[in-house]
């Protein structure tokens, strides 16, 4: 679609930048190819090292009956549930962002020299 409205726009007047513009969309069609299941997405983000993988944790045990007929074993089970921890999120977020780290307490510092009648962010709210 944007492919046939740049070429509407321009129409004959400049091939060579038409040339380079469909270039252009062609290589971003297929931009994410490589990426269309979740294996291939999981792939990916490992082997870039930016996969942060979910940690589990025992939140209580259950009895699990196992077994037919006559013959029953009851067996504890853990219960578990799963998070990922925000704390590896923001450290992996603000190291591939070089420099969002200063700019974000520097906008800290600002909204803390802010007039307390002014609040411009829910940072300024008192808790």
């Amino acid at each position: 679609m944007i492919k046939e409205q740049t070429t509407s726009l321009l129409g004959a007047d400049d091939p060579a930048a038409l040339s380079d513009i469909n270039a252009s969309l062609d290589a971003l069609s297929s931009t994410f190819d490589n990426l269309s299941s979740e294996y291939r997405r999981i792939k990916f983000f490992e082997e870039s090292g930016y996969l942060i993988h979910a940690e589990s944790y025992v939140v209580n045990e259950r009895t699990e009956h196992f077994g037919e007929n006559i013959r029953v074993v009851v067996q504890n089970v853990a219960s578990k549930a799963t998070f990922v921890p925000l704390g590896k999120v923001l450290t992996a977020f603000l190291e591939l962002l070089p420099g969002f780290f200063v700019s974000m307490m520097e906008y800290m510092s600002y909204l803390k020299s802010c007039p307390d009648d002014v609040l411009e962010n829910f940072v300024q709210a008192e808790w």
